[in-house]
């Protein structure tokens, strides 16, 4: 630490609090464009040279946003670990040293003090003046011993400010990366002139950027889309599937040729698609928020199927759950200690509210290990020009909770649980999260609870999640409405009041999770 340093936490946190709130309206605000491009691009009526010229614009500046919101979530994580790393505590270089040196001025001078007070001490002393003049000096002792304990504990502080220093001066290091976004960005709007857009396809950036977010070759077998071209497909619904992840093979042409007139739907062979009755629909993922799609989807058909006495927690995997119930069906808390009956009643109350937005960032860590009938729902569409189809996927549960959950206000887990036992486990979950999403240790005094809100579209609806593939690896990402929010906080330990925030989750609500038990009712909703 160097004199001239300061931290001042309050002010710092603001800031942070402040860059925090911007970025996340950035990113909603470069969705909310990306959305409407989408729009444009897979609008059929818009035909034209210039416009399949800002087609291709659009899907650079895609490429592009994706690049720009990675950046800004890594910037709010940085956020976060600043303000974890800073705590509430002032430090001023100017003061700290003054102090110290002042410290170190009145320890010498008490030593100086307590050797004058000694060497007047003879063998001609009476023993009483003896005692006196060693009374002082013992004194002296003390004050120059405080004084050292006060340079030791600014010493300290010193030490605790370079820590700081230490653990965030790798922070918003990322200069380099917003430049070369901006040198992108003019690129981009720059190549765009006379209704042509003019860019070269093989640049280095488009390149890697496409390379990076979209796991896919850059083009398909020649000889498949001369196949496809030859069952009447069109080079814009070629390019709307590419644009859209799609990659067919031979094995996908001919399962096309055997579909026509076939109920039976099947997953193209990277299962980036859905091949039925003779047409390819690519899997669609929606975002559930407050954007109007222009373009008109027409319903072509929709397959519906029903599993009962289905498992929710064993079909989506990826996280570690700790079920709360032992294998006799008790209820017990971290500590294995059995919960009442009237706590563990609770505490199943708690995991039905939470359980609306798959627990609050995805994690499912209050979903109980219940078993209930789940439902799925496979729309297929198309718009004129390409085909998609979208997978919704609920259980009956988890309609019902979403029925009755509470719609105007904030819900507390900590606050609705009426047993100790069931605050103790729903501090301990809030706590849990917490540090597996910010790898930072919670405080063992303190109470810890999920607040959340709920966007009142979730009521009435019988689908939580859509599903997709990713990698082969079957995907559930949770439906999130713009109205849905959700933090960690702390609070008081007996009302449950009074919640200090410690982390947003609402980034994480619609965070994608392994769902491989959805694959046996996904085969059987495919032939129905």
């Amino acid at each position: 630490m160097l004199e001239s340093d300061k931290l001042y936490p309050e002010l710092l946190t603001a800031q942070a609090e402040e860059i925090y709130k911007k970025l996340t309206n950035d990113n909603y605000n470069l969705d909310l464009v990306s959305d409407h491009m989408n729009a444009f691009i897979s609008c059929a009526e818009l035909k034209g040279e210039a416009y399949d010229s800002a087609r291709k614009q659009f899907s650079d500046y895609k490429l592009i946003f994706q690049e720009i919101k990675n950046s800004n979530t890594a910037m709010m994580a940085d956020c976060y670990t600043l303000v974890s790393a800073i705590g509430t505590e002032i430090y001023d270089g100017k003061e700290i040293f003054a102090q110290q040196r002042q410290a170190l001025a009145d320890k010498e001078a008490a030593e100086t003090e307590a050797r004058n007070w000694r060497s007047k001490i003879t063998d001609d002393t009476l023993g009483i003046v003896a005692w006196y003049y060693e009374l002082r000096a013992t004194w002296c002792d003390d004050d120059a011993k405080e004084c050292q304990e006060l340079w030791d504990y600014l010493e300290g502080r010193k030490k605790e400010f370079d820590d700081i220093n230490e653990a965030t001066k790798g922070l918003f290091d990322c200069s380099t990366d917003r430049s070369y976004q901006r040198s992108i960005l003019r690129s981009i709007i720059l190549a765009f002139s006379g209704g042509k857009y003019d860019l070269d396809t093989n640049q280095q950036w488009r390149v890697g950027l496409r390379d990076k977010y979209k796991n896919m070759p850059a083009e398909w077998d020649p000889q498949v889309e001369s196949d496809l071209k030859n069952l009447r497909m069109t080079d814009a619904e070629i390019e709307q599937l590419k644009h859209n992840g799609v990659v067919l093979t031979a094995d996908d042409v001919n399962t096309i040729k055997n579909s026509k007139g076939k109920e039976d739907a099947v997953f193209s062979a990277n299962k980036s698609a859905v091949i039925y009755n003779g047409g390819v629909y690519y899997i669609n993922v929606p975002s559930y928020d407050e954007v109007t799609i222009d373009c008109q989807w027409n319903t072509v058909a929709v397959k519906q199927g029903t599993q009962t006495e289905f498992d929710l927690c064993s079909a989506i995997t990826g996280f570690e759950m700790e079920g709360p119930e032992d294998s006799d069906g008790e209820v017990r808390d971290r500590a294995y200690n059995k919960l009442q009956s009237s706590d563990a009643s609770a505490l199943r109350s708690s995991w039905q509210v939470a359980g609306g937005l798959f627990a609050m960032t995805g994690i499912l860590s209050f979903i109980d290990n219940g078993t209930s009938s789940t439902n799925m729902r496979m729309a297929f569409e198309n718009n004129g020009t390409v085909g998609r189809v979208t997978i919704a996927v609920g259980t009956e549960a988890m309609t019902e909770r979403l029925e009755n959950a509470n719609y105007y206000g904030d819900i507390n887990s900590y606050k609705i649980q009426e047993g100790v036992r069931a605050k103790q486990m729903a501090s301990g979950e809030a706590a849990y999260m917490y540090t597996l999403l910010t790898g930072i240790d919670t405080d063992d005094d303190k109470n810890y609870t999920l607040i959340s809100t709920l966007d009142e579209r979730h009521k009435g609806s019988q689908y939580q999640g859509v599903l997709y593939y990713d990698n082969g690896q079957l995907m559930c990402k949770p439906i999130v409405y713009s109205g849905d929010t959700g933090y960690i906080a702390t609070c008081d330990s007996v009302t449950g009041n009074h919640p200090q925030k410690i982390l947003d989750c609402t980034e994480y609500l619609d965070t994608p999770v392994a769902a491989s038990g959805y694959e046996s009712l996904l085969n059987t909703t495919l032939g129905n």
